[in-house]
């Protein structure tokens, strides 16, 4: 019987999820400061880690991007809801930078000292936020489209990148999962699986459908691109970057397979 998977945190601003134990591996996700990592093998150095992230993909990180889960661990009630925010040292501008901060990091929120807010690192470092870069989290079920897409501008202009979730760059699939997870939505990692649910699915043809905050799903022979409807005939996606679009344009490139409402069930995660 194998022994029970190890829970850490990513004690890393955001590492890269690669398929194999090697930096020149593809990087196949991101995983951000705070987030669970269930470890279940080592590379035999120990300097590499296989397990899965919160949304159940698999693969190696870094060991040293990674620190002991704390037990009981505080279940987070904020999340960063600026591009890119900070933790601080202390709670005034200006004070050394311990950590970036991506957008979609969830922290669990201590006592507040002016504009600025109290947590902890997952090694135990005390830091500080600028209350205005975060917001409550999860995010009241009525009020998750409204917010969703209030945010989403925050994330125009980030470079592409395959696998990726972070400020840093973010892939089509990664966008769509941090910003619907920002407000309390779980979604699975590639676009494939977000277009099985969960959620309510929607028919091309019904134009009722093109309702801002539906999710649509695009490809030839499968779903490989996702991109978030922000009115009725414009997209914000990750292609190049993240970038809106006029929906007619994509569909003149791309074919539409499907469409799914993802504000039709209240999972957190």
């Amino acid at each position: 019987m194998s022994a029970a998977p190890q829970r850490r945190l990513v004690a890393a601003s955001w590492t890269a999820l690669r398929r194999e134990p090697a930096h020149a591996a593809e990087q196949v996700s991101q995983l951000l400061l705070g987030e669970t990592f269930d470890v279940d093998a080592a590379d035999a150095a120990g300097e590499w880690l296989q397990g899965t992230g919160p949304d159940g993909y698999p693969g190696w990180l870094r060991a040293w991007h990674l620190a002991p889960a704390w037990a009981p661990a505080r279940a987070p009630d904020r999340v960063v809801v600026a591009r890119c925010g900070r933790a601080l040292a202390a709670p005034r501008p200006g004070a050394p930078l311990l950590a970036d901060l991506s957008f979609g990091t969830r922290l669990a929120a201590g006592p507040a000292e002016g504009a600025f807010v109290a947590w902890h690192l997952p090694d135990g470092r005390q830091a500080w936020t600028p209350a205005d870069e975060l917001a409550p989290w999860p995010t009241p079920p009525d009020a998750r489209r409204e917010r969703v897409l209030a945010w989403a501008p925050a994330l125009l202009h980030i470079p592409y990148e395959w696998g990726g979730r972070s400020c840093r760059g973010l892939d089509c699939s990664g966008l769509v999962q941090v910003l619907l997870g920002a407000a309390g939505l779980a979604l699975p990692r590639d676009s494939a699986l977000q277009a099985a649910g969960p959620g309510r699915a929607l028919a091309t043809d019904d134009p009722g459908a093109f309702r801002p905050g539906t999710l649509l799903f695009f490809g030839t022979g499968g779903v490989d691109h996702v991109a978030l409807l922000v009115t009725a005939d414009r997209i914000l996606h990750a292609s190049g970057c993240v970038r809106l679009e006029a929906l007619a344009d994509l569909r003149h490139r791309r074919e539409l397979l499907g469409m799914m409402d993802p504000f039709d069930f209240n999972t957190t995660g």
